[in-house]
């Protein structure tokens, strides 16, 4: 169900930007960038040790970092997303063979593990005092070909919902993040992890960065050290999107419903018999021609577009039934019960 261009910055296999997001203006905040840098040069000394570069096999880069001396390393999720081989290169240069200890989907968040030799440095978690605009902060990643680098940066905004493909509450800050970065700890003035790097955007108003805070996940984050894994509800589909010229063309006023371009293996889609969507060429703007199934409602809800469908979906939990009304391609509109399943590519996880 996820959609393939929209989710944070692992490089390589990832290439994700979000876009035509509406982000206010940033206030005018006096200190230049030198500045920045310069208040921020102490703690990301202090912190580089304690930062890892992950590589992930299909091919891979993110970032993470050590919150234990034992060697428990905090990312992001969708770093760790269908890996079949995850290794921890460390700042002396170390590569260390890492586990998925646990995950937690929905906020973008996974603890891994690896058996150093010897104790390791590792970061203090801020579960405690929230950030707030205007507060410096700084990230450290391995995007652009760098190694453990420094990103500084400031708050812009807090509680930011990009959309239904994201985690809630995110916070927006001037951070130059890419590819690459995410996963990596995102730092308050005094050295504390306040959040995950987890996307970037850009729109009509700049560029920012977005971290997934960590404020109030004491607990979760004990549970997941744990085993503790928590995946998004999935039907199993890589969700398609008609554009404004699709739909002209077509010779529609508006989407016809939900497409889709593929059903994932072994998904609840994939039982339910669905059949991936093309459509053809319209008469009076009806659809002729078209091969696979169209979504029309989620549980009687009309769906037109992702993430009208997600948010419905996302709303559920794994093993919680909906029912899908489908027109197939005879025409027919079929209801279709279906029983969502963990995220597909969890199963070797």
């Amino acid at each position: 169900m996820r959609r393939g261009l929209v989710w944070g910055l692992v490089a390589v296999y990832l290439a994700l930007w979000v876009v035509g997001i509406e982000v206010q203006r940033h206030a005018q905040i006096p200190l230049s960038a030198q500045q920045i840098q310069a208040s921020l040069d102490k703690v990301y000394e202090q912190s580089r040790a304690a930062s890892v570069r992950i590589e992930t096999i299909p091919e891979g880069i993110g970032s993470g970092f050590f919150i234990s001396s034992d060697g428990y390393v905090m990312t992001a999720y969708h770093v760790i997303e269908g890996a079949k081989v995850l290794n921890v290169r460390t700042a002396r240069d170390e590569v260390l063979r890492a586990e998925v200890v646990g995950y937690d989907e929905p906020r973008d968040l996974a603890i891994l593990r690896v058996r150093p030799s010897r104790a390791v440095p590792f970061l203090e978690l801020e579960t405690q005092r929230a950030l707030q605009p205007r507060d410096l902060v700084l990230s450290i990643g391995n995007s652009r070909g760098d190694f453990i680098a420094p990103r500084p940066g400031i708050v812009t905004q807090l509680d930011r919902t990009l959309s239904p493909f994201f985690p809630a509450g995110l916070v927006a800050s001037t951070m130059q993040l890419a590819p690459g970065d995410s996963g990596g700890p995102i730092l308050n003035d005094r050295g504390k992890v306040v959040a995950i790097a987890v996307a970037i955007g850009r729109d009509e108003n700049g560029f920012s960065s977005y971290g997934a805070p960590i404020v109030g996940l004491e607990g979760r984050i004990g549970e997941l050290k744990a085993g503790a894994k928590r995946s998004w509800p999935y039907v199993g589909l890589n969700l398609a999107e008609l554009s404004a010229q699709d739909i002209q063309e077509l010779g529609l006023d508006a989407p016809p419903g939900v497409i889709f371009s593929r059903v994932l293996p072994g998904s609840a889609a994939e039982r339910a018999g669905l059949e991936p969507t093309t459509l053809a060429i319209t008469r009076g703007g009806q659809v002729v021609g078209q091969v696979g199934d169209i979504i029309l409602e989620i549980d009687g809800h009309r769906v037109l577009t992702a993430n009208e469908f997600a948010a419905l979906v996302r709303a559920k939990e794994v093993g919680d039934k909906i029912t899908l009304t489908v027109r197939r391609p005879s025409g027919k509109v079929e209801q279709i019960p279906i029983v969502l399943g963990p995220n597909p590519s969890q199963a070797n996880q």
